[in-house]
């Protein structure tokens, strides 16, 4: 498996980089307990433009 190292490098950076990104939005949904919660806090972040429509 030669290069497998370095993929898994390459996603462990990029995971680290997505979460100092949006470290408020992973606070803020990570604090919700039930569906209604998260829900309610997805509608405001697509309200704000925060998601992009689809």
């Amino acid at each position: 498996m030669a290069g497998s190292g370095r993929s898994d490098l390459t996603s462990k950076t990029l995971h680290k980089a997505l979460d100092k990104r949006h470290e408020g939005a992973l606070r803020r949904f990570a604090k919700s307990h039930t569906t209604a919660e998260v829900r309610g806090l997805w509608q405001d972040a697509l309200a704000r433009g925060d998601i992009p429509a689809y």
